[in-house]
């Protein structure tokens, strides 16, 4: 969850795991410089036993962030969501063929009924991955979806700054096919969602599909 210093004010990007936030991070570094972001590590370093966190510093969730910084402390707050089927089948992914930490004879749908109980016994499970968006971004964020492009995240930054400055254009990066191409691993798989399992996801992930307009099947 980076903290960004401006010449307009301190702001929060809310990085929800999965919907370009590693993208939009880059792009805020080139735009504002990587000394006037705080709370983020690029590093992702996942051994929560030698850390002082459970999570990433990208990955904290809304809950937590209100106990650390107190109301008005914030000059903004914005983030980026994507439809949760989606962003449930990129966890997969990502978790199988460039974590490893799902076997490659895993199916989709006996992951997904064992992700319910183990996010039972620990939430921040995976490094919060597969947690729940609403737990992430607070009521006051200002929320772009993935599908609808990431032209307006810049536009909404060059009103908020008065300025436009950096690149003008969010160019998707780390992408799996990025990741696999880096290692020289080749992807699973594909993993097709039918109309069965994308009614599963909606019912464990009801609230996210409320609260940003997602509908089963469609963006």
């Amino acid at each position: 969850m980076p903290i960004i210093r401006t010449g307009r004010g301190i702001y929060w990007f809310v990085h929800v795991p999965k919907c370009a936030g590693t993208t939009v991070e880059e792009y805020l570094v080139r735009r504002f410089g990587r000394k006037n972001m705080g709370f983020y590590d690029p590093r992702h370093i996942v051994d929560s036993g030698m850390r002082w966190t459970r999570s990433s510093p990208q990955h904290v969730h809304a809950e937590a962030m209100s106990r650390l910084f107190p109301d008005g402390f914030l000059d903004g707050v914005f983030t980026v969501v994507r439809d949760p089927s989606e962003r449930i089948r990129s966890v997969f992914l990502y978790q199988r063929d460039v974590e490893r930490s799902i076997g490659a004879d895993t199916g989709f749908e006996d992951w997904l009924n064992d992700l319910v109980d183990r996010r039972r016994t620990d939430p921040y499970y995976l490094d919060n991955h597969p947690r729940p968006m609403v737990d992430f971004v607070p009521e006051e964020a200002t929320v772009f979806r993935l599908e609808d492009g990431l032209g307006a995240l810049v536009d909404w930054l060059d009103e908020r700054m008065n300025n436009q400055n950096g690149p003008r254009e969010i160019v998707r990066s780390h992408t799996l096919a990025d990741r696999l191409a880096a290692t020289g691993q080749s992807p699973g798989s594909a993993v097709e969602l039918c109309t069965q399992t994308r009614r599963r996801i909606a019912e464990i992930y009801a609230a996210d599909y409320e609260r940003f307009g997602y509908k089963v099947g469609k963006t």
